[in-house]
């Protein structure tokens, strides 16, 4: 088995950590694309005024943009380019 590096555990952490928020937050998680929330999480957590650093806050803040635009942060990320 591979050792991974300690910025790769991390990582693999991380990971796993947003997955299980993602479950958590979703009731039909084939409804909604995981990488999508992942962007929405790194978009969102920087409202920590809002959600004060709260994980699950800030994943119920990405589903309800998602819910609403099933591709919220692809579309975002295109307006923000121009």
């Amino acid at each position: 088995m591979k050792k991974l590096k300690k910025t790769e555990a991390k990582h693999e952490r991380s990971e796993s950590s947003l997955e299980k928020l993602f479950e958590k937050v979703t009731k039909d998680s084939d409804k909604y694309s995981f990488a999508q929330f992942k962007a929405g999480f790194a978009v969102e957590k920087e409202h920590k005024d809002v959600t004060k650093g709260d994980p699950l806050k800030t994943a119920k803040i990405v589903m309800a943009h998602l819910k609403e635009v099933p591709d919220y942060y692809t579309k975002l990320k295109k307006v923000e380019k121009k």
